[in-house]
């Protein structure tokens, strides 16, 4: 399950594992209804990414703004997590 929150003015995405442990990271998006299309937008991305490669919100995060600055996908090492989702 992926669910986004409201952690002090800014976007957050939880991703709750199978084993019900929890992993967060903050968008880098304000918590408003302006930015309500860019939120889901970054949210969709994020979500393809860990559910594509069993990553972390942190590790696709990371993975999202280096692919969105031009960076090569090879150029940083990603930890799979041994959850099974």
């Amino acid at each position: 399950m992926v669910s986004p929150r409201n952690p002090i003015e800014r976007a957050q995405l939880t991703r709750i594992w199978k084993d019900r442990t929890r992993s967060s990271v903050a968008l880098p998006l304000d918590w408003r209804a302006t930015n309500s299309t860019a939120i889901l937008t970054t949210v969709g991305q994020l979500r393809a990414l860990m559910e594509g490669g069993n990553l972390s919100p942190q590790d696709a995060m990371r993975l999202n703004i280096e692919a969105h600055s031009g960076a090569k996908k090879g150029e940083a090492g990603f930890k799979r997590h041994h959850h099974q989702d």
